[in-house]
């Protein structure tokens, strides 16, 4: 990019080397004014304005108009785009790093965590088949009980033995009447 000061040094017939000898400031000083990069003084403004016959105001109005060469924007354009693709290269790399990352986190979590889940299942199985058992058992005793106290009441009352039990046999019914 440059702005009008360097226009205004060419039409007075300058070059950037005779308006810093008149100034007393290096060349390469005049350049970053002509590029936009430094912007003078308000000091050099009233010598550069001196130096090419305008007034202050002028000057200003030079220095912060800019004028665009299309070569060097087509240059400084390219130059983004590459320095865009490059950037957006790096960014997808790392974004799949860190996606795989996580991935391979998660997988572990899940992994690690049905077998947690399995080994709880096996022993809540374990739990319920030990009630069940306990269950039954208790359900004989009390059944066992009650029929013990049935029959020595019977037994009791019939004026036999008390306290005794009587075995009954018991045989699978044929259809038959005995």
């Amino acid at each position: 990019m440059v702005n009008n000061l360097k226009l205004i040094r060419i039409n007075s017939g300058l070059t950037q080397k005779e308006v810093a000898d008149r100034l007393n400031v290096s060349r390469t000083l005049v350049s970053k004014w002509e590029s936009g990069t430094v912007r003078p003084t308000s000091e050099q403004i009233k010598e550069l304005s001196g130096v090419f016959g305008m007034n202050e105001e002028d000057i200003l109005k030079a220095i912060e108009s800019v004028d665009i060469d299309p070569v060097t924007l087509n240059d400084h354009s390219a130059q983004l785009t590459d320095r865009l693709d490059e950037l957006h290269l790096i960014l997808t790399e790392e974004i799949k790093d860190v996606v795989n990352e996580q991935n391979a986190k998660l997988e572990e979590f899940n992994k690690t965590y049905e077998e947690e889940r399995s080994g709880y299942e096996h022993r809540l199985n374990k739990i319920c088949i030990i009630m069940i058992i306990i269950i039954i058992v208790f359900s004989i005793l009390v059944y066992g009980t009650i029929l013990i106290s049935h029959y020595s009441n019977r037994n009791g009352s019939s004026g036999g033995e008390t306290g005794s039990i009587r075995v009954i046999e018991i045989t699978p019914y044929d259809g038959q009447q005995k």
